[in-house]
């Protein structure tokens, strides 16, 4: 599998399955997926959420290196997640591998990477990232999710975007 598999693919289909990715990870390395619904809700809201803005602003807020980079919850520092939540992510992350972190920044990067760009050549710089996600899942021995339920998400609905649909129907977790 490679980037060209992803070229008919929406922006939005590629992340639904770069968030597969990670809950492939996660049971590979036998998480307590209960545990991740507090990330995993999150991250597959990109699939029907209308201003991908949001998704950024909240998403950044739980990044691992976001929430582990302090012990102390402060709330002038989180406008999206409550201490509540921080506690319970510093926790998740603390005990975590870092293939799993490794992961979630990758989505990340997918999700953001063509905001503020004209979407060229077919989100070329999604494709880019996509590509390094699969090489990162090989390396570590990952199963990949099965491509073929991703491409019904077609690049030419949206402007390359793809229309909304509702990204938890393909979760295996939530």
């Amino acid at each position: 599998m490679n980037r060209d598999d992803f070229k008919m693919v929406s922006i939005r289909g590629r992340l639904a399955y770069a968030i597969s990715c990670l809950e492939n990870a996660l049971k590979y390395y036998k998480c307590n997926t209960t545990d991740w619904r507090i990330v995993l809700e999150q991250l597959w809201t990109y699939t029907d959420i209308q201003f991908f803005d949001d998704w950024h602003y909240t998403i950044a807020e739980i990044l691992p290196e976001s929430v582990l980079e302090s012990n102390i919850f402060d709330v002038d520092d989180h406008e999206y997640i409550n201490e509540m939540q921080f506690i319970c992510l510093h926790n998740l992350y603390s005990n975590t591998n870092n293939e799993i972190k490794d992961i979630i920044q990758f989505i990340f990067n997918i999700g953001i990477c063509e905001f503020y760009e004209k979407l060229e050549n077919y989100g070329q710089l999604t494709l880019d990232n996509m590509e390094v996600l699969i090489n990162y899942m090989i390396s570590n021995s990952i199963p990949l999710p099965d491509m073929s339920r991703f491409k019904v998400f077609y690049y030419d609905d949206g402007n390359g975007w793809g229309e909304k649909f509702s990204g938890i129907k393909y979760s295996c977790i939530l």
